[in-house]
């Protein structure tokens, strides 16, 4: 009883923990996107926002450590009721980890190629 409400808090933790990493480290750095087109105008505002790209992109990565670990509290919950489901949700998670750091890493380079 005691490991199942633990898990239980550690579920609702990382919910928690995602929502706010995502939204903060995902809407920090919108300022030098304020258009559609990459112009030498933008890239000089991206290269003089370095600081909080890192910022911004060191959160996105501990944000997708947090939906592994919610990924994985979800099939501890539910893997015994249906594991075929709760390993394909559990590979979802895994893969919407994946994307979100693989996509950190094109805006950091992103970044320095603005630098350059």
């Amino acid at each position: 009883m005691k490991t199942k409400k633990s898990l239980f808090k550690l579920l609702g933790i990382t919910l928690f923990a995602q929502a706010v990493t995502s939204l903060i480290g995902g809407s920090i750095f919108l300022g030098p996107f304020d258009a559609n087109v990459i112009t030498d105008t933008s890239m000089r505002a991206i290269a003089d926002s370095t600081q909080v790209a890192h910022i911004s992109i060191l959160l996105q990565m501990i944000t997708g450590i947090i939906i592994i670990i919610l990924g994985v509290a979800i099939y501890r919950v539910t893997g015994h009721e249906g594991k075929t489901i709760a390993i394909i949700a559990l590979s979802f998670y895994i893969f919407e980890a994946v994307l979100l750091v693989v996509g950190q890493v094109f805006i950091f380079g992103l970044l320095e190629v603005s630098k350059l």
